[in-house]
């Protein structure tokens, strides 16, 4: 039977459809129907490549295929670097990341895959070293300064961190993005300097300033000013990011509406696990060969 064109996009609606309703199984078989079809199809190799992915198999030469075939992508060589990292192959994953970066040095999501596989592959020092030289390449590009930063603010290398945002207001001017920045170093280090910067961004709005605001207020026993900030955002998206924050100032000051909130008796709880020593065991090799590196995420 002769495959035509209409019959390719509709076997990509059907596979992203069943993906969709989280019947990856199923989506694999109609991929690699797809593929094997369509050899040509970027859309159908990368769908092939990802679900493997996700089910944990072997998929690293899959998005290679894919990878030719959307070479403008950077999405899906970063995923191609991904998989080659869960087939326990960092170096060449390192290479391709490197490789693209050089040539694009803006290519954020880039920046912070290569950061995180270096970090969990044991550098705690030099991990984010590659953004220097693409900040110094992109000098105006603030986004890759405030990436820099947030890499090295994440593991706690403070005095690097604050000399990357004096080297980026030297390029930028002191923008409410590098002030922001600056206010999360000095309340995260519980430096003398947070006071002042929290009086200094009064007049800043934004999630990370709330949160630094509120982290700030609880670590210096000021609860209430840490429910006020954090009650300005219930209702909001960001809800989640400060619901944990209020059950703590709810806690300290031994508000009943912690009770209210985190409903211990309802959501902790033990259950019995019926599986047999044989499914442990394979479940525990399972697990094991999902966590190939070093450490753990920052």
């Amino acid at each position: 039977m002769t495959v035509t064109r209409p019959e390719s996009t509709h076997l990509r609606q059907q596979a992203f459809a069943l993906l969709d309703q989280q019947r990856h199984l199923e989506a694999e078989t109609v991929f690699a129907q797809g593929a094997a079809a369509f050899p040509g199809d970027a859309a159908l190799a990368f769908g092939l490549a990802q679900t493997r992915y996700e089910l944990g198999k072997p998929a690293a030469a899959l998005f290679g295929r894919a990878v030719e075939l959307s070479p403008e992508r950077p999405e899906v060589l970063r995923n191609h670097a991904l998989a080659l990292i869960s087939e326990g192959r960092g170096d060449d994953a390192r290479g391709l990341l490197a490789a693209r970066l050089a040539a694009d040095p803006d290519w954020l999501d880039g920046h912070k895959a290569l950061a995180t596989l270096n970090w969990t592959s044991g550098d705690r020092v030099h991990f984010a070293d590659h953004l220097a030289p693409a900040c110094r390449a992109r000098p105006a590009n603030a986004a890759l300064w405030l990436a820099w930063f947030s890499n090295l603010a994440q593991a706690r290398q403070w005095s690097e961190a604050l000399c990357v945002l004096d080297e980026a207001e030297r390029h930028l001017g002191s923008t409410p993005a590098l002030l922001t920045s600056r206010l999360f170093a000095a309340c995260e280090m519980q430096d003398q300097t947070a006071e002042r910067m929290i009086e200094t961004t009064a007049g800043l709005e934004g999630i990370t300033v709330s949160l630094c605001r509120v982290r700030h207020y609880l670590r210096t026993g000021r609860g209430r000013d840490a429910e006020a900030e954090a009650l300005r955002f219930i209702n909001t998206p960001s809800a989640p990011l400060f619901w944990p924050y209020l059950s703590l100032a709810w806690r300290l000051a031994d508000d009943p509406r912690h009770q209210w909130l985190d409903r211990p008796e309802v959501t902790i709880r033990s259950v019995k696990v019926d599986l047999s020593s044989a499914e442990l065991a394979e479940l525990a090799e399972v697990l094991r060969g999902l966590h190939v590196m070093r450490h753990p995420y920052i």
